[in-house]
C-alpha cells in the first residue's frame, strides 16, 4: 500500500489532534485501592481507561445519576 492510501494509526490521529489543540488532557491522582479497582474493571471488560471514563461519564449524564451522598 502506498503512502497516499495508507490508513492512519490511532497514535497518528491523536498526534494530529493534539497539534491542532482539539484534544484536551485529563489527569487525576488515584490511591492504590482506587487504581486496583479501575485496573480490575478495565481487565474484566477489556477496555482502555479513556473508553471507560468516557462511557461512564456518558452513562451518568444520560441517566441523570445523582452523586449526593
Amino acid at each position: 500500500m502506498d503512502n497516499l492510501h495508507k490508513k492512519s494509526t490511532q497514535a497518528e490521529r491523536t498526534k494530529k489532534y493534539k497539534n491542532s489543540k482539539q484534544i484536551k488532557q485529563l489527569n487525576m491522582d488515584l490511591n492504590p485501592e482506587e487504581m486496583r479497582l479501575l485496573e480490575n474493571v478495565l481487565k474484566k471488560y477489556n477496555m482502555r481507561k479513556k473508553q471507560f471514563f468516557v462511557s461512564a461519564c456518558k452513562y451518568c449524564i444520560d441517566h441523570d445519576v445523582n452523586f449526593d451522598d
